[in-house]
């Protein structure tokens, strides 16, 4: 099986997602590979977010994950 799912964050509380997620699934499948996809090409990846994240002090995430698990 695989998945990509990326981290939260809403009104500035960070939610990792992925990993809350892995956690669940660890319980039903064996983990074969977690891989962490780079961004390329979306919106978020640009000066002006570069910028913007200099100026308000916080971090662009840059990656998604890809969970490979095979069942039990």
């Amino acid at each position: 099986m695989g998945w990509v799912i990326a981290d939260q964050w809403i009104k500035k509380k960070f939610t990792p997602v992925g990993f809350l997620l892995w956690q669940r699934l660890e319980k039903y499948f064996e983990p074969v590979d977690l891989i962490c996809l780079t961004r390329h090409n979306q919106t978020s990846n640009t000066s002006l977010w570069h910028n913007r994240a200099r100026q308000y002090n916080f971090y662009l995430r840059g990656f998604k994950y890809l969970f490979i698990m095979r069942k039990k």
